[in-house]
């Protein structure tokens, strides 16, 4: 059902059982999946990024220890007005969730939070999940130029290697330029990474409030985790 995004009605039908029963058996083994594949998904040290960190990382940013982004799945239209405000994403045009996913540089899930609703920037969103928390000075982090945690990370003493700003005033430089092709390059694997998650079609159905949002997202990404690694 994760995989192929089948109805409830559609599984209690092939297995002969009824709709509740279904339903009962898998919101009990998808709580199971999740406390028992949690384990999955961990923070590597300094010295196991070094030692796996891909030769152009190594090359162009050797203090690099996680790729971020966020992602964002459709949810079904709440009846609360408030629950929908708070839901709708403007970037989406649509009621979503949001989450914040981080890749090792060699392509390895190192984190994911739970989902927010889409309203959340960004920014409150590693403010809220204390991502930031896992990470030392020196660290670096790698964002796309729309993710920009700036005011976070250089309390820290973390670096943020993220695209240019471009402006109508004034146009990007040639080195500027090679920059943002070198990061957009570089953090293609996440957005690979991504799509690979969003291959269980049950996660583009519309997770409602009470269909366990948060177990359906942290198993696929766990499940995801048994793929051969995404290699930069």
């Amino acid at each position: 059902r994760l995989r192929l995004g089948l109805l409830l009605e559609d599984v209690a039908y092939r297995f002969k059982i009824h709709v509740s029963t279904c339903s009962e058996v898998f919101t009990r083994w998808v709580y199971f999946l999740n406390v028992n594949l949690s384990s999955l998904v961990l923070w590597p040290s300094r010295e196991q990024i070094d030692h796996m960190m891909p030769v152009d990382f190594r090359r162009l940013f050797p203090r690099c220890r996680v790729v971020v982004d966020c992602t964002e799945l459709f949810t079904n239209r709440s009846s609360s007005l408030v629950t929908q405000s708070l839901s709708y994403s403007h970037y989406k045009s649509n009621m979503t969730w949001k989450g914040l996913i981080g890749i090792t540089p060699n392509g390895i899930l190192s984190f994911v939070s739970d989902l927010w609703l889409g309203s959340i920037s960004d920014q409150q969103i590693t403010n809220l999940t204390h991502f930031l928390d896992l990470l030392e000075p020196g660290d670096a982090i790698m964002t796309d130029k729309g993710f920009d945690i700036s005011k976070y990370t250089t309390e820290r003493q973390i670096e943020l290697i993220i695209p240019p700003k471009r402006t109508k005033l004034r146009k990007m430089t040639s080195a500027e330029i090679i920059r943002t092709r070198r990061i957009a390059k570089l953090r293609i694997h996440v957005e690979r990474y991504m799509a690979s998650v969003k291959k269980f079609r049950i996660l583009g159905q519309g997770l409602s409030e009470t269909s366990q949002p948060n177990d359906i997202w942290k198993v696929c990404n766990a499940l995801t985790m048994l793929y051969p690694p995404l290699n930069t």
